[in-house]
């Protein structure tokens, strides 16, 4: 293989521990300032055969899998930073190296938001793209996939394509930028984004409600089946018996979200604890070892059944966040590191089992590098072969990110 920090106008270095990913350590990192010079080093990858990995602000390069072979680490955040709003038409552009955080203080300027959560603090647009995740406000807007209209993306090949438009209506190629979210990064660069908005709403309350297990379904029917038109119904459990929390977001013009409010009392037969602040679990994963869940929302009490069943049989203090209208679990199981391989490889099988009999499925969204190791983090994936013909078409080399995703992608 010729030498990588000679090969490119690119700036380049030899790579350092804090540049590893997943343990996996590269040769060299480029750091292109520009499409240009992106598109370069995609070229020159794919002419050398050499296996890069994509970072930005780096909140997310331990999940997944460490990567088979990784000789060149590229550098996305010396990037030019985009924010063109047009907020006559409730539409932004952005280069993906802008945190969400920093969009949303410009986007407020005009009273407008991208319907998105930061759930992990300093995420940028480009690492929210490439795992697709979403927060609280997916239950009233959308998920990531559902708010983006188009991209820009270069290819592992070098080639710079776009797909959608400035407007809402312009669908053209509005399937490939779908495709690209969730795709952790093992497709290409996604180097701009296009999204639509929403206006701030006057008024926002959370609404919090104690139940207990056993008044889940009832009370997720009354709210999923009332008119308040929540933008937000998340839940809380620490599977210990203390208590289980329900939060609703309200929001849009004061008269309409106090009888909203009063309505939704009045339906579950309690008076919430009203915030004009979220509480300090909202939107936020649990720590150490998170598995995603995704299930039927009628399923919902089953499964927080079973998070209980299995919290207490094991001695592993389980919790429980997340969209509960959406049907988007986190189980968090904080001591999982501290369990030996094959009772991590038990607790994962418990809960992913849990998933399917819910009609969903489970996977280790992040976890201590030595759990990873132990267990299947993706696990049984209906879509596999049509997701391996896709990464073939577009990689055909395997050399973007090999490895990192399910199945091996």
């Amino acid at each position: 293989m010729a030498d990588q920090s000679e090969s490119s106008n690119t700036a380049r270095r030899v790579a350092g521990e804090e540049d590893a990913v997943d343990g996996v350590r590269p040769l060299h990192v480029a750091s292109p300032t520009n499409s240009h010079e992106l598109e370069e080093t995609f070229r020159e990858a794919t002419r050398l055969r050499t296996h890069f990995v994509l970072s930005g602000n780096r909140t997310k390069i331990d999940w997944g899998l460490a990567p088979r072979a990784l000789e060149l680490g590229v550098d996305l955040s010396r990037m030019p930073v985009i924010v063109e709003h047009e907020a006559s038409d409730l539409v932004v552009r952005v280069s993906t190296n802008v945190s969400l955080d920093d969009l949303q203080l410009q986007l407020r300027q005009k009273h407008q938001r991208l319907a998105l959560d930061t759930v992990v603090p300093n995420t940028t647009i480009g690492g929210m793209i490439a795992t697709g995740l979403a927060g609280p406000l997916r239950y009233g807007f959308g998920s990531v996939r559902d708010l983006i209209i188009g991209a820009t993306v270069v290819r592992p090949d070098g080639v710079r394509a776009a797909t959608g438009g400035r407007v809402v209506k312009n669908v053209a190629g509005y399937d490939l930028a779908k495709l690209y979210t969730g795709s952790y990064g093992t497709l290409g660069a996604v180097t701009e984004a296009f999204f639509r908005l929403h206006a701030l709403p006057e008024t926002s309350q959370f609404l919090i409600f104690d139940i207990s297990l056993h008044d889940i379904r009832s009370f997720s029917q009354l709210v999923l089946f009332s008119q308040v038109a929540p933008s937000a119904f998340e839940i809380r459990d620490a599977c210990d018996g203390s208590g289980i929390q329900l939060g609703i977001l309200l929001e849009g013009f004061e008269a309409s979200v106090r009888e909203r409010t009063s309505s939704l009392a009045g339906s579950l037969g309690q008076e919430p604890r009203v915030l004009s602040h979220p509480p300090e679990w909202w939107g936020s994963l649990p720590e150490d070892t998170t598995f995603k869940v995704t299930l039927e929302v009628a399923s919902s009490q089953e499964f927080m059944a079973q998070m209980h069943e299995i919290s207490g049989s094991s001695g592993q203090r389980l919790l429980v966040t997340g969209s509960i209208g959406s049907g988007v679990l986190f189980v968090g199981a904080s001591q999982a590191d501290r369990l030996p391989a094959e009772e991590i490889e038990n607790l994962t099988h418990q809960v992913r089992s849990a998933a399917t009999r819910a009609g969903g499925f489970c996977v280790v969204l992040r976890a201590p590098m030595g759990v990873r190791r132990s267990v299947d983090v993706w696990g049984t994936i209906p879509a596999l072969s049509v997701m391996k013909r896709i990464k073939a078409q577009f990689d055909p080399f395997d050399l973007l990110a090999p490895g990192r995703f399910v199945g091996g992608i």
